[in-house]
């Protein structure tokens, strides 16, 4: 065999495109490359978890008897609530934060998952929904940053066929989870502040994660015109909910599966769970009750919910009360706002 190769040298050809093209690929995962191809901000919250939960456990080999672990299981809505502000309210809570821009059902669980099987005690958990995570279009982002074979394995049977061979391609290939986009590194290339502005992102990420336990809390309250989310709501809606179609929602089977085994769970290991619906802007919340299937996704929510004895907090039934409402978008409420909330939400753990 050996004689074949020397004589024919040929054959050595597919093995070195073959290599050639894995070092291509991987080329393309580095640190280095991505600060020049990146434009996804999404990646650093899902990449800080791993930190995350390193800090977690050390918190738990030093945890005091009369600590209670709360830990916020949600999407970039719950990423601003205080760590400081509810220990300071409350001081028997230290709080971890593993929410996620638009984090699923799934993903939650997944953390949930992980955080119990490393031999973390979890006294209280809230775990945020609304309908946005609840389609299969939610669970882009975990499919390549997150999941380990391991958890796509053992729920298999949960997955879509579609899901699974997601995940199988964007974990083998490097450029299906870091798409090489030529465009945005010259841009980069001519402008080096780019470049800058992009580390100095991922940085602040990372400093969240070590200095505010997960969150990034921020005091600053914008004023933007109600009037002014009237039309963004019809927009957001439409991108949210319909996508190029005129179909309207459509509920992933998974992620409700993966809600139930959430609450199923914390119940199985004696989690004091919360269930939390976030206020947004009054036009998109108008959008929502006037649909065709928010009303009944709400409630079957919150009919399993009740059924397993978890409380749910839907601050769209505080709407009149809220005195701070100034939102930054037509559905994530700027962080100034967030100490009044902290406090209906500790109210409610109590």
């Amino acid at each position: 065999m050996n004689e074949t190769f020397i004589k024919h040298r040929f054959l050595f050809y597919p093995l070195l495109l073959a290599g050639f093209i894995f070092c291509f690929d991987k080329f393309f995962g580095t640190d280095f490359v991505r600060k020049y191809t990146e434009s996804r901000i999404e990646y650093a919250f899902y990449a800080e978890k791993e930190l995350l939960l390193e800090q977690l456990i050390t918190y738990q080999s030093t945890k005091k008897p009369e600590e209670r672990l709360l830990i916020l299981f949600g999407t970039s809505h719950m990423g601003e609530f205080s760590h400081k502000y509810i220990h300071e309210k409350e001081e028997r809570f230290t709080t971890y934060n593993f929410s996620a821009p638009m984090a699923p059902p799934s993903y939650l669980y997944y953390n949930l998952q992980t955080v119990l099987k490393a031999g973390v005690k979890i006294d209280y958990a809230v775990l945020e929904i609304i309908p946005e995570i609840f389609q299969d279009a939610a669970n882009e982002y975990a499919l390549k940053f997150a999941y380990d074979w391991k958890f796509m394995h053992e729920n298999r049977d949960i997955f879509s066929s579609d899901e699974m061979e997601s995940f199988v391609h964007a974990n083998l290939f490097s450029v299906v989870r870091f798409p090489p986009r030529f465009n945005i590194a010259m841009q980069r290339i001519k402008d080096k502040n780019k470049i800058a502005g992009f580390e100095y992102f991922n940085s602040m990420v990372h400093l969240a994660t070590k200095q505010n336990n997960g969150g990034i809390p921020n005091p600053i309250i914008h004023e933007i015109a109600d009037e002014f989310f009237e039309n963004e709501s019809k927009i957001y809606y439409a991108q949210a909910f319909r996508k190029q179609t005129n179909q309207s929602f459509k509920e992933s089977v998974t992620q409700k599966k993966f809600y139930e085994k959430f609450i199923e769970t914390c119940k199985e290991n004696n989690i004091q769970l919360l269930i939390y619906k976030p206020i947004i802007s009054k036009p998109l919340q108008r959008l929502l009750d006037e649909s065709d299937f928010y009303e009944k996704w709400w409630k079957d929510k919150v009919e399993f919910a009740n059924k397993s004895g978890i409380s749910v907090l839907n601050l769209v039934d505080y709407t009149n009360s809220i005195k701070c409402q100034k939102f930054v978008d037509v559905h994530h409420l700027s962080g100034g706002c967030y100490p009044e909330i902290t406090d209906i939400l500790l109210e409610k753990i109590r």
